[in-house]
């Protein structure tokens, strides 16, 4: 009888034993320029052009946000962030990097974030969540997002 958690274990031995090299360390320098990566993206969040933002992502772009679809490609990506700035304006953010794991040329990056909203009337709004992000290295050996997801923290996280 195989058990619900045999076909997991299944899975990873095969995978284990088809990886014919093992995947070099990563390095400092790696985590490093994934986490400069992250300040460069945080410093576009902060200039509210939707343009500076989606150039840190890649074409193939999927993004699962904590509250919506699931956006997929370039054009539906830019979509939600012209929708986005223009009803609101971002007046902090503040990210927090919890771990970063490089293999080769991609890289998870998990973490928390804080950010205020200001939409054009009414009171400013605090968004507080845990993101996940998966960098893919580029042929200039820049890192882009190519995933990312959201999920929003409880109120009594915060």
């Amino acid at each position: 009888m195989v058990t619900r958690f045999s076909i997991p274990l299944i899975a990873v031995a095969v995978v284990a034993c088809n990886n014919s090299a093992p995947s070099p360390p990563a390095t400092a320098a790696a985590r490093d320029s994934v986490a400069a990566a992250m300040k460069g993206y945080v410093a576009a969040l902060r200039t509210n052009d939707p343009a500076a933002v989606s150039a840190w992502w890649t074409d193939d772009v999927v993004y699962m946000p904590a509250n919506g679809p699931v956006v997929r490609g370039r054009a539906a990506f830019d979509a939600v962030l012209h929708g986005l700035f223009a009803a609101n304006r971002l007046t902090d953010v503040v990210e927090h990097t919890d771990e970063i794991l490089v293999d080769r040329d991609l890289a998870v990056q998990l973490g928390t974030y804080a950010e205020t909203l200001q939409p054009p009337r009414g009171a400013a709004v605090v968004d507080r969540g845990r993101y996940a992000f998966v960098w893919r290295r580029q042929a200039d050996g820049t890192w882009k997002v190519a995933r990312g997801m959201s999920a929003n923290l409880p109120e009594a996280a915060h």
